[in-house]
């Protein structure tokens, strides 16, 4: 299938300490290296949007030299890729939640977003639709739907690993008005 469905964290504001909360987050994921790295041009309004222009700035770089690379007023996009983080989470979904709810859905890979930047889901007729406009956000995703979208989330909610996640990006960046959701 080739639908996408997202576990998404979002932040509406970037912390005071950009590159820091970059190496946070990299440290996060465990990875060493990042699949690819792009940069938005500056948008109009400021907001990054998918499908917007980008400077491709490397692959497969090493996870520690990507912080440097965000500018203000641009979106910086890091392909993780598979990383133990993904790894660990897909494992966890599959072991704990039944098939027949999953259907194909399966965890690929984490996406990272550092400056303003629209988070996509579909609406009711398969159409792009905002869920909403964020500075920071870890976006873990993965092909497919699932059968039951609303049993799939509450169950994610529930894993170990989601709540070591969660509690730790917390930890780090307060959130008070983050985003914490399944989009499909």
């Amino acid at each position: 299938m080739s639908r996408v469905s997202q576990i998404v964290l979002g932040l509406p504001t970037l912390p005071t300490e950009v590159e820091g909360a970059v190496q946070f987050l990299l440290r996060l994921t465990g990875a060493e290296r990042v699949f690819a790295v792009s940069r938005t041009l500056p948008a109009p309004d400021g907001v990054h949007r998918g499908g917007q222009r980008a400077e491709c700035l490397g692959r497969d770089l090493q996870a520690d030299d990507v912080a440097a690379l965000y500018r203000e007023g641009t979106c910086l996009v890091i392909d993780v890729g598979k990383c133990p983080l993904s790894t660990t989470m897909r494992s966890a979904i599959q072991s704990s939640i039944a098939i027949s709810h999953l259907d194909e859905f399966s965890v690929n890979g984490i996406f990272l977003h550092i400056g303003d930047h629209e988070i996509l889901g579909v609406d009711e007729d398969g159409d792009p639709s905002t869920v909403g406009h964020y500075a920071l956000s870890l976006t873990i995703w993965g092909y497919g739907t699932p059968a039951a979208p609303d049993l799939v989330w509450e169950a994610i909610q529930s894993l170990d690993v989601f709540h070591e996640l969660r509690s730790r990006v917390e930890s780090e960046f307060g959130m008070p008005d983050a985003l914490f959701a399944m989009i499909v």
